[in-house]
């Protein structure tokens, strides 16, 4: 039973990276299992959530942090199709299983900037005006950590401030070669720009305007609906 154990135990780590609450997984791991060859699709946000942040952004530690009426990546969830009752089907409360998901379907998700959640200086810094004073040379740390799989994604979202990446980091490549490059307003449903923010965050907006098809919602959320 032991021996069961420890083998069962290891290979979640192998598949996750070093996990933490639930939820949660290690940035470095998280864009290390990106799957090799071009993405469908990058979405990027600006920096971590002010609460119950972890390391992939627009996670949160449960499917049921993630589908409350103000949490962008909620949002976001559904406009690539999944609705809080296909989600809670198919993972349960399990955000990171689906997180994976997505990433294996070359859906995959960044931040402008990393902010330490844990670090007093930086943390005091989550969710205000992005300033290039301040925050250029965590704009260009970032990159260079996002770098690998911006150029592979035949899609980039950039959600609110995150175009910022395109005026202050300027001749960087944000896409693949051919790709497109898409600054867009923030999904925040407090967002007062509410014909852009219905043409791309409406309930499976983003799925139908780039073509993605996801296999475990294919039939579930027809289902559902």
């Amino acid at each position: 039973l032991l021996t069961f154990f420890f083998f069962f135990f290891g290979a979640a780590v192998g598949k996750y990276g070093r996990l933490g609450r639930q939820g949660d997984m290690k940035r470095a791991a998280y864009l290390s299992g990106v799957p090799s060859g071009a993405l469908q699709l990058v979405v990027v946000g600006k920096d971590p959530y002010p609460r119950s942040a972890v390391e992939i952004p627009f996670c949160k530690e449960s499917l049921s942090e993630l589908y409350v009426h103000n949490c962008s990546g909620g949002v976001v969830l559904n406009s690539l199709g999944y609705s809080k009752a296909s989600a809670q089907k198919l993972y349960g409360g399990d955000s990171l299983s689906l997180f994976l998901a997505l990433r294996e379907s070359g859906v995959v998700f960044l931040n402008a900037i990393y902010r330490d959640t844990k670090d007093a200086e930086t943390s005091r810094d989550i969710g205000k005006k992005i300033l290039k004073a301040r925050d250029i040379d965590a704009l260009k740390r970032a990159y260079e950590q996002n770098e690998d799989v911006l150029v592979r994604a035949k899609n980039v979202i950039l959600c609110g401030e995150a175009k910022k990446l395109v005026r202050w980091l300027p001749g960087v490549p944000l896409s693949a070669e051919g790709g497109h490059v898409h600054c867009v307003v923030h999904p925040d449903v407090r967002n007062k720009w509410r014909d852009e923010w219905i043409a791309w965050w409406a309930p499976d907006a983003v799925r139908i305007r780039f073509g993605l098809n996801f296999s475990d919602i294919a039939g579930e959320d027809q289902l559902l609906r």
